[in-house]
């Protein structure tokens, strides 16, 4: 099936498809790229405007801000031709699970 006939099947506005892979060998060995998500599949009710949460619609989650936003800069003689500032901001956030029934999980969906 395509993404276009997956996401009608399950009347869903958007769908994303994730292909993250981690490097799972250790430092100094050959590069080993694994799935992520393996063959499994989530379906869930994210509302990116979410703001109430008494509203109609529910959603599957979240993300909270936690502990704020921290920025930071250094110089980096190894980057560019004479070095260059870098940069850095980091920012804590959770995802809050506020209404289970709003996803599913498919175990081994994928073949």
């Amino acid at each position: 099936m395509t993404r276009e006939e997956v996401a009608e099947l399950f009347e869903l506005e958007r769908l994303i498809v994730g292909m993250t892979r981690k490097n799972t060998a250790n430092k100094g060995q050959a590069a080993n790229y694994t799935r992520l998500w393996g063959n499994h599949a989530a379906l869930l009710n994210i509302d990116m405007d979410f703001a109430d949460p008494e509203g109609s619609v529910p959603t599957f989650c979240f993300m909270a801000e936690w502990e704020g936003r921290e920025v930071g800069t250094y110089f980096d003689p190894e980057r560019g031709k004479s070095g260059t500032e870098v940069v850095k901001v980091a920012e804590d956030r959770i995802p809050i699970v506020c209404s289970k029934n709003a996803g599913y999980f498919f175990k081994n969906a994928v073949a």
